[in-house]
């Protein structure tokens, strides 16, 4: 696993595998471990839960775009964002609607976008 986030409220660990390109879930007991997505990953090395709206977002490193699903996997989006270069380590505040990341790229930032609609502000050129 590379990244590990939760839903408390249906009390799921969720993880990103990317030996297998999977993302993956699971009671917090470790049972009843299910792929929530698993076509279209080459890295999926950014994730969060987004407890409020019930998506879950992650970031691809090597396809340099972020996607979202629903938490069981349905209605899947991508998107893009024109200086995306290798984004990792992303958070959601699903209370204020934004989006947080870095990119780890030639020329690393950290950033956040407004979820509704999407407005891209760079935070700290790295």
């Amino acid at each position: 696993a590379v990244i590990v986030d939760y839903d408390l409220q249906d009390q799921k660990y969720y993880w990103t595998d990317v030996k297998d390109n999977k993302i993956y879930r699971s009671d917090m007991n470790g049972e009843n471990r299910e792929v929530v997505v698993e076509n279209g990953l080459v890295t999926p090395d950014g994730m969060a839960v987004d407890w409020i709206n019930r998506n879950l977002y992650w970031s691809d490193s090597y396809t340099s775009r972020f996607e979202v699903a629903t938490l069981d996997g349905k209605y899947r989006r991508s998107f893009y964002i024109d200086r995306l270069n290798k984004p990792r380590g992303i958070c959601v505040d699903p209370v204020n609607s934004y989006l947080y990341w870095a990119d780890w790229g030639t020329f690393p930032f950290i950033a956040k976008m407004e979820l509704k609609p999407c407005i891209f502000l760079l935070l700290v050129p790295l």
